[in-house]
């Protein structure tokens, strides 16, 4: 298991797109944008792709 980590750097491209996601209303936060992509990601290795 990796160890956590309380600060994850995002590449501008996709600060902008978590950002976005925020203002939109689609998010409560950014923190909220990256878990719901990681558990996507996760999900999709686990199962494979739908």
């Amino acid at each position: 298991m990796l160890p956590s980590t309380d600060t994850l750097h995002l590449p501008p491209e996709l600060e902008h797109f978590a950002a976005e996601a925020v203002a939109a209303g689609r998010y409560s936060d950014v923190s909220a944008v990256v878990q719901t992509r990681v558990r996507a990601a996760i999900a999709d290795t686990v199962s494979g792709p739908s």
